[in-house]
């Protein structure tokens, strides 16, 4: 019979920034009503600046909604903005 060792490993989350990661995604909601417009995809950019003119850039369109809906809705005065940004796990330390 073979002996088998076992070794665990700690995994940490970092912000992904592979080229093919999921793009950053916008949206407005309503902090009334919880209703949320769509979801705005943030282009990517190879650089830091560019990234955040493209983040900018997707805030604006994502905001577009928010006239939309205080039409239907003139007493919502309250939003926020939600932001996803794509994480992933990346091997750490050996226990």
């Amino acid at each position: 019979m073979s002996q088998r060792t076992y070794a665990f490993r700690k995994f940490v989350v970092v912000r992904d920034t592979e080229p093919d990661r999921e793009p950053t995604c916008f949206a407005m909601q309503c902090a009334v009503c919880e209703e949320a417009g769509p979801l705005v995809e943030s282009a990517k950019s190879s650089d830091a600046q560019g990234q955040l003119r493209a983040d900018e850039a997707a805030k604006r369109q994502a905001a577009q909604w928010v006239p939309v809906h205080r039409r239907e809705h003139p007493e919502h005065l309250s939003h926020r903005l939600i932001r996803t940004t794509p994480y992933r796990l990346v091997p750490g330390e050996w226990e």
